[in-house]
């Protein structure tokens, strides 16, 4: 398998690491405040406590999942760029595997609350509560809250990727003459 075969299939599965995360998302996890500033701290504990491995499984997918998918997708894009432009290749790269390196941390973390306030929650449920308060914000400055790094990264690749035509997207078709 080439490396560009591989990146793209790794872009497909960083989508498909994000289908299904907003799926759960919407079904599930709205109703507990997940994606706002209004999270329900003690119905996330609640919900933990009667769907144990569901959080552990969502934040695998989302975070360290898509992490590794991402770091392969990063190195094949900036060898793709590398032949027209080693230097900003090489910042592509750079910014692209710190990306990766935040999202794989706060999936560590995440994971890592998870399994603390689970042990936690059957005798001081309010101490879960506090503990993943703590760790749920560690793991948004991360990452999980905020995409600035992929922002960035996006913004390096895009308009070189554009410029050489090494991401195969430099000419959008256009619609059929009436």
């Amino acid at each position: 398998m080439t490396l560009t075969r591989a990146g793209g299939l790794a872009a497909l599965m960083c989508a498909g690491t994000y289908l299904f995360g907003f799926a759960l998302l919407v079904t599930l996890l709205a109703p507990l405040g997940f994606g706002t500033d209004q999270i329900d701290v003690q119905a996330v504990m609640a919900f933990n406590h009667q769907r144990p491995g569901l959080l552990t499984v969502w934040n695998t997918t989302i975070y360290i999942v898509n992490a590794l998918a991402l770091a392969l997708l990063v190195v094949s894009l900036s060898a793709r760029l590398r032949t027209f432009d080693p230097g900003w290749a090489s910042v592509t790269h750079a910014i692209g595997l710190i990306w990766a390196t935040l999202v794989l941390g706060a999936g560590m973390i995440a994971n890592v609350a998870i399994e603390k306030v689970s042990a936690l929650y059957p005798t001081d449920p309010e101490g879960a509560a506090v503990l993943w308060s703590v760790m749920h914000s560690v793991e948004s400055g991360l990452g999980g809250g905020n995409e600035i790094a992929g922002a960035v990264w996006i913004c390096c690749v895009i308009p070189k990727g554009l410029a050489s035509d090494s991401l195969g997207i430099s000419e959008v078709p256009s619609s059929p003459a009436l």
